[in-house]
């Protein structure tokens, strides 16, 4: 009896235990089968993401390429075709973080050349009448600052703040609208343009030491200290925009024939400078005798415009004049 109970219980065993291999065989089945699955998974999840990465590093690569030749609305479709990629796909955050960096970099650029070519258009435009390189409209100059929180009558201090809570690169586009204000302070409309804070304003956005004193000098009209300065600094080792900046003062101040002198220098250092021959051709062009050098001039601006830079074609240029009122050189 006890024999067969034996044998029951053996054979009771013996099914337990197929039945255990039979579920160990059957959940490793199933285990590889789920790390198949995973694997799978996996593998296309990296390839979507490669190829939403691809997809949007070359939108990125494409952005920059159009930045680096100024076409910055070209830069603005290929980032939101970046974007466009990832918002499709998937890809890492890393991608993610990058297509939003550049989306914000390039919309500052973006409005930074808006800014800039609002001011290079107003500040480039003849009133009716005016002429090549002559005298723009200050009423409009100005207004336009106003527009973009910058009120040219207000203290220097003031002026300075407004510029810097732009956060803008393109100061140094600023800071030429100030001298060339600073160059006609009594022709807004009827209410004087006061001299001090624009170039005082001026001070505090220019980094240039060698500036701040020519400006000084231009605010105190001490023509013979610039006279002076004019014949002690070293042209070939001062900035062509000092120089520039020094010729303005001197123009400023009546001394005609010393500013010419002087923007013929800062010509020698930079022949193609734009705005060192529109200012040439425009005295040039009051006398005669050098008719042939203010064509010249008026040509080389021509060529070189500002404005080109944004797909506008200037005008024409014509003849130019003297400034009117200023004192001519002692």
């Amino acid at each position: 009896e006890s024999a067969r109970i034996e044998a029951a219980a053996a054979r009771t065993r013996a099914v337990e235990e197929r039945k255990r291999r039979r579920l160990t065989v059957a959940l490793g089945a199933t285990a590889l089968a789920l790390v198949g699955v995973a694997i799978v998974l996996y593998l296309g999840h990296r390839a979507r993401v490669e190829h939403t990465t691809r997809e949007a590093n070359a939108a990125l690569a494409t952005a920059w390429q159009k930045v680096a030749i100024g076409d910055l609305p070209g830069a603005v479709g290929a980032v939101e075709q970046a974007r466009a990629a990832l918002r499709a796909g998937t890809a890492d955050a890393a991608v993610i973080a990058a297509a939003e960096d550049a989306a914000a970099r390039v919309k500052r650029l973006q409005r930074d050349y808006d800014l800039e070519r609002r001011l290079l258009e107003v500040l480039l435009r003849p009133i009716p009448g005016g002429e090549w390189g002559g005298r723009f409209s200050t009423a409009d100059v100005t207004d336009v600052m106003r527009d973009l929180g910058i009120d040219v009558r207000q203290p220097a201090a003031t002026i300075a703040a407004q510029v810097r809570a732009l956060d803008t690169a393109v100061v140094p586009m600023i800071l030429r609208v100030l001298h060339e204000l600073a160059l006609r302070p009594d022709s807004v409309r009827i209410e004087p343009l006061a001299l001090e804070p624009l170039l005082g304003a001026a001070d505090l956005l220019d980094v240039d030491r060698e500036r701040e004193l020519v400006r000084g000098l231009w605010v105190a009209h001490d023509v013979s200290e610039l006279r002076a300065l004019r014949a002690a600094i070293d042209l070939d080792a001062t900035s062509t925009a000092t120089i520039e900046l020094l010729a303005m003062a001197l123009l400023g101040c009546g001394a005609q024939t010393e500013a010419i002198s002087t923007l013929s220098a800062a010509h020698d250092q930079a022949p193609e400078d734009f705005w060192i021959n529109n200012r040439l051709a425009w005295l040039y062009g009051g006398d005669p005798a050098r008719h042939e050098e203010a064509h010249l001039c008026r040509e080389l601006a021509s060529a070189v415009h500002p404005l080109k830079r944004f797909g506008i074609e200037p005008r024409p240029p014509g003849p130019g004049r003297p400034p009117r009122g200023g004192r001519r050189g002692r």
